[in-house]
């Protein structure tokens, strides 16, 4: 990573670089080993995931169609389960995410086992709630949301009070890229009331059910995951046993006609120097 010249830019380097080895410590957290820098890079030291990410999971074309087996469903509910894990030990030590994307989920196949790691701290915060903007926005929060239109309009929140709480956050990008991976799509664009799946969503509990392969049950955790309100959105100890009491991921005839989307393009991203 290029140095930034900016004081202020170069200590938020440091500060994501220390909340990163702070919890890289957990199986299921991309481990930083090392940090060092010379006049004009930072370098970071971590380990080599040869299996790439979980976006290009997502979308390998050579799944493209293919009927989920068991071992599939199987593995598919290991991965949400190595991520809950991931996520809650980031918040039990005081480190939010803020950018939650299967683009930031490195995946590793052992053996017949996939190893998920949560990665890319950029915009990890030790903040449990606050106004700044950060995430990719397909993947954010209808609040988070809120404050990118917040930003354009040059105006306060009245309806959230400019105030994000950015663990809960987190569990919504969750939804989404637990959403994504079943489907082999987004489920919207952006939480927003303009775009017309999410007011699809709102206006309809079944809708992801309608529209994709998942299962009832599956409908049933990502509605909790979803919810608009951050203050009703399920907590991930719940979460974790909704998950493990789960025993069916797809409709029980999966449709192979559905449109598969290619991995979306972040609209805000770290800024880089």
């Amino acid at each position: 990573m290029r140095k930034s010249s900016c004081a202020e830019r170069a200590a938020w380097q440091v500060y994501v670089a220390e909340a990163h080895a702070h919890v890289s410590e957990h199986p299921n957290v991309a481990t930083l080993h090392e940090a060092y820098h010379d006049e004009s890079h930072l370098f970071f030291v971590m380990d080599l995931h040869m299996d790439g990410s979980l976006a290009e999971r997502i979308y390998d074309a050579e799944e493209d169609g293919q009927e989920v087996d068991e071992d599939e469903e199987r593995k598919l509910k290991s991965i949400m389960l190595q991520l809950i894990d991931a996520l809650e030990h980031c918040h039990e030590n005081d480190i939010s995410h803020r950018d939650l994307k299967p683009g930031n989920i490195l995946i590793s196949q052992v053996g017949g086992e996939v190893k998920a790691y949560l990665a890319d701290f950029g915009l990890a915060t030790s903040a449990k709630a606050g106004d700044e903007i950060a995430g990719t926005p397909p993947y954010t929060s209808p609040g988070m949301f809120d404050q990118l239109c917040l930003l354009f309009a040059n105006r306060h929140s009245l309806e959230h009070g400019g105030i994000v709480n950015y663990a809960a956050s987190d569990v919504w990008s969750l939804g989404i890229t637990l959403a994504e991976m079943f489907a082999k799509n987004l489920p919207w664009g952006a939480a927003h009331h303009a775009d017309e799946g999410f007011k699809a969503y709102m206006e309809d509990p079944k809708y992801l059910y309608r529209h994709t392969s998942i299962s009832k049950q599956v409908n049933a955790v990502l509605r909790e995951m979803l919810k608009i309100d951050p203050k009703h959105r399920i907590k991930l100890p719940e979460l974790r046993k909704l998950v493990e009491g789960t025993d069916s991921f797809f409709k029980r005839r999966a449709s192979k006609s559905a449109v598969v989307a290619s991995p979306p393009t972040p609209i805000m991203v770290p800024e880089e120097e």
